[in-house]
Order: structure tokens, then C-alpha cells, then sequence
């Protein structure tokens, strides 16, 4: 699949997206590699992805907004594939899904999917965001110290989850091993369940009980809002979207023993979803049409 990605044209030529989905992909390959350029390496993530439709103008402004408030530059906004653009019972045939999904489900999943491509090859991380995500003051100073303290010693960090959705044995705290736990201390989080799970070397009691790992193999729907990517994890999780069988947040869950999974407790959360705005992957539309955007 990832190498697909890289050719919009041949997946129009086979099928499984008409033009308009091609040239999505395209725009969107060239405004991520644009905004690569005026990063600064030393940043972390030096880059901010936003997924957006093309008809979701008034989101698209809201966010843009958001970002410069946060001083979260340079952004890229990848275009969205909407369900129009897409032909699941060719991606079928082609072996690139494994049950029948719903057209905006698949697309969904491969405006993600081209994300991940895109900082596999550019071995590079990202803040990946819907458009709506919503971020709190001091987002930028706040991320950018949780991203120095953990050294970007994951595959995946979403900055929140959906703890009504996931379930509690899927949920790991993280134990620091060289020290002592502290008698008495309360979980920070009570739908926590799992087994504890050893943090990486060199981090300290603080940080590790900030953080939880998602691991089991089902049980995990944390969304798509809001996540940190790094070149790593999105070479790791590549492979493990194909054939795709559910939707991409879900379909990574089955597979999360693969990955270094982290999410921050519920109560850490750097951002929300808008439960006033449908999620991206419900809009099966024609650019044309501005219902709720």
C-alpha cells in the first residue's frame, strides 16, 4: 500500500480512485514535501499535518486559526479523500481490503495512510490532526515538552483517547523499574486494567504516569483527532493497514502488540474532539455539498 500511495496515477488507472481522489493525493504529497522544506529540524515534530476536505472551508479556516494561535508553523493541510473518490471492490480485488467497508471508511483511512507514507519516506515525525481537533492554550510549549521528556521513543502518541471506547485490559500503565512504586498511590486513571508494561529506560516516575500504552488484540478505538507520529512507527504501521478490514483506528488496534503504542492518560489529554462536528471519515459527500462542515 505505501508504495501505492506514491502512485495516485496508477490506482485511477486500476480503479480503485477516480481523478478527482488522484489529484488529491497529489496535491497533497506536494504541500507535505513544501512544508518539510521550511521546517526546523531541531522542533519537535518539526512538522503539523491537518486532514481536511476540500469542501470543509469553514473547518479548514477554524483550524487555520487554531494553528497560527498556537504557533504551530509549518502546517500542511493533506487533502481528504471523500467516499466518492474511492472504489473499495477494486482496492478488493486487488487485495488491499479484506471486507467490504464503507466508501467514506476507505476514505478515510488512506488520507491517513498517505500521511504515514509520506513521513516514512521522509523519515521524519508529525503532529497529525482531523480537522476537529480541538487544542488548548499553550498546546505548542506543552507538546513540545512532552516530545523532548519521552525523546520520541514511540511509534505512535495520541494526545487523547477515547476511554469510553477502549477497553480497560487494553489500557497498560507504565512502570519505571528502577525505582520503587510509592506505597499507596492511586492509579491516575481507574479504567486502567492491564498488566503495567516497562517504560523506556531513563524516564522517570512523572512522566511514565502521565502516559499509558494501548495494547490487545481488540479492544483499542482511541481516534484519529490527535497524534504524533514518528518515521519509525509509520514504516511499522504501513503494513499493518493492509489488507485494511475495519477503520484505520480500529484496524490498528487489532495489530497493536506491533507498535510502541502511547496515549495520554485521560485526564493529560493536549487535545479533544469536537462532539459538535461529524468526524472526518462520516462524510461520504461530493466536494459540492457544505453539509455540516
Amino acid at each position: 500500500m505505501g508504495a501505492l500511495l506514491d502512485r495516485p496515477a496508477d490506482m485511477q488507472a486500476t480503479g480503485m480512485i477516480n481523478q478527482r481522489g488522484a489529484q488529491a493525493l497529489l496535491r497533497g504529497r506536494r504541500t507535505l514535501h513544501a512544508a518539510l522544506l521550511r521546517a526546523t529540524p531541531r522542533r519537535r515534530p518539526p512538522l503539523t499535518i491537518l486532514i481536511n476536505l476540500d469542501g470543509s472551508t469553514v473547518r479548514r479556516a477554524k483550524m487555520n486559526r487554531t494553528l497560527e494561535t498556537a504557533g504551530m508553523r509549518p502546517w500542511a493541510r493533506l487533502p481528504a479523500l471523500y467516499g466518492t473518490n474511492v472504489h473499495p471492490e477494486a482496492m478488493a480485488r486487488a487485495g488491499l481490503l479484506r471486507s467490504a467497508l464503507a466508501r467514506n471508511n476507505v476514505g478515510s483511512a488512506l488520507s491517513h495512510l498517505a500521511a504515514w507514507r509520506f513521513l516514512a519516506a521522509a523519515n521524519t515525525s508529525a503532529l497529525v490532526l482531523e480537522d476537529d481537533a480541538l487544542l488548548p492554550s499553550r498546546f505548542r510549549e506543552r507538546l513540545g515538552a512532552l516530545l523532548r521528556a519521552t525523546g520520541e521513543r514511540f511509534d505512535l502518541l495520541h494526545l487523547s483517547y477515547f476511554d469510553h471506547l477502549t477497553a480497560p485490559r487494553c489500557v497498560h500503565p507504565l512502570a519505571v523499574r528502577t525505582l520503587p512504586p510509592t506505597p499507596g498511590r492511586a492509579p491516575a486513571a481507574p479504567r486502567v486494567a492491564g498488566p503495567p508494561m516497562p517504560a523506556p529506560a531513563g524516564w522517570g516516575e512523572a512522566l511514565a504516569a502521565k502516559l499509558v500504552q494501548l495494547r490487545c488484540p481488540r479492544g483499542i478505538n482511541p481516534s484519529v483527532t490527535a497524534y504524533v507520529m514518528t518515521a519509525a512507527g509509520a514504516a511499522r504501521a504501513l503494513p499493518l493497514a493492509v489488507p485494511l478490514g475495519e477503520t484505520v483506528d480500529l484496524q490498528l488496534g487489532t495489530r497493536s502488540a506491533s507498535l510502541r503504542w502511547l496515549a495520554l492518560r485521560p485526564h493529560e489529554a493536549l487535545a479533544r474532539h469536537d462532539w459538535g462536528l461529524r468526524s472526518i471519515r462520516m462524510h461520504g459527500l461530493p466536494p459540492n455539498v457544505q453539509s455540516r462542515q
